[in-house]
């Protein structure tokens, strides 16, 4: 080992490196840039669930600006049917598990309404 030491076999230079490992080095060096570019394009082409038109939100300013650069007086608008807000589907309250119907039995459980397997299958009467 002292013999391998003193002639230098273990001493790595970088600048030591010869053509071929530059080219290793390079060809590494792109193959992981174009990794990160197709992993940025798969989470680019994820898209979240569309919306129609009908269903998008649209703000009131952006409505104005939009508006008032068509020409449109937008001085009284208290009175304008987008100033209220729409009355909104109010929801259904949901039945609790004490307002259903109770179960047929509360004594008898579930699994013992059905009879057991060695039970349920066909007899032949001569046996």
């Amino acid at each position: 080992e002292e013999l391998k030491e003193a002639a230098g076999e273990y001493d790595s230079d970088i600048e030591s490196d010869d053509e071929e490992m530059d080219n290793i080095r390079n060809l590494a060096a792109q193959i992981r840039e174009k990794k990160l570019k197709i992993l940025e394009s798969k989470e680019k082409d994820t898209q979240g669930p569309r919306l129609p038109r009908t269903a998008k939100k649209l703000q009131r300013k952006s409505l104005e600006k939009e508006m008032s650069s068509l020409g449109l007086d937008m001085a009284d608008k208290d009175k304008t049917h987008y100033a209220v807000q729409a009355r909104s589907r109010s929801l259904q309250r949901k039945r609790k598990r004490d307002e259903s119907e109770p179960p047929v039995s509360a004594t008898r459980a579930r699994s013992s309404s059905k009879a057991p397997r060695d039970q349920s299958g066909m007899r032949d009467v001569k046996m």
